[in-house]
């Protein structure tokens, strides 16, 4: 609504965010842009699927999504041959689109671009669940549910290195103003991006306020920050 009427909103527009919402479309981006994504599987309920040939190509331990939910709603980590068939029934029971990928071990970091055609970006966070194993539901908006560490404990390569990724998914996404990239950091140091979120959190327990206070931006700049990029 807010484009019919020529209204300017911050965040990126409605087909990069649609993009990204897509766990499926957004990994092909994420592939042309040169940025790991984890070897992966689509799904489609009306098409069926074949456990067998997904333990093949996939392999277990591997993560099953529901292709176009966000705040991890929808996700199933199967760790046996023997979870699979009810992670997917439980995942299609949400969404018809299911992406299943291969389950990336390390902690998970996010590295949030700001701007617009000159987008840069924040300190690297390390988020630490305190609720559960994964960054779940719970761990994104209990109080108490994460730990993040900003600055990242990360080596100066590393660091560079994740934010070059999450500047390079703004872009391939067609983002404006904001965006939040989630990776994990495997044993042999690689990044691997999980998603990108268009409109990030701006609450108490969210991570772009962390990043920008870590920055030095504090949150009424950052607020301010958010409508010059969408007047632009």
């Amino acid at each position: 609504m807010l484009e019919l009427l020529g209204i300017p909103y911050t965040c990126p527009g409605v087909q990069a965010s649609a993009i990204a919402m897509d766990k499926a479309k957004s990994k092909i981006l994420y592939e042309h842009a040169g940025i790991p994504t984890s070897p992966s599987m689509t799904l489609y309920k009306p098409d069926g699927y074949d456990v067998e040939d997904i333990k093949e190509t996939i392999g277990v331990p591997c993560v099953v999504k529901a292709a176009t939910e966000g705040s991890s709603i929808g996700v199933e980590i199967v760790q046996s041959e023997d979870q699979l068939e009810p992670a997917l029934k439980a995942v299609f029971e949400i969404d018809d689109l299911v992406v299943v990928e291969k389950f990336i071990f390390g902690p998970e970091y996010t590295c949030v671009a700001l701007g617009n055609d000159d987008a840069y970006a924040l300190p690297v966070i390390q988020i630490v669940p305190l609720k559960g194993a994964t960054y779940d539901f719970e761990s994104k908006y209990a109080a108490g549910g994460s730990e993040h560490i900003c600055p990242a404990p990360l080596d100066d390569e590393m660091t560079k290195l994740v934010q070059s990724y999450a500047i390079k998914a703004h872009k391939a996404l067609g983002c404006r103003g904001v965006s939040r990239s989630d990776f994990i950091i495997d044993a042999d140091r690689k990044p691997w991006i999980l998603e990108t979120n268009t409109i990030p959190g701006m609450t108490a327990t969210s991570l772009l306020p962390d990043a920008a206070k870590a920055a030095g931006i504090s949150f009424p700049d950052l607020c301010v920050k958010l409508i010059e990029y969408a007047l632009e």
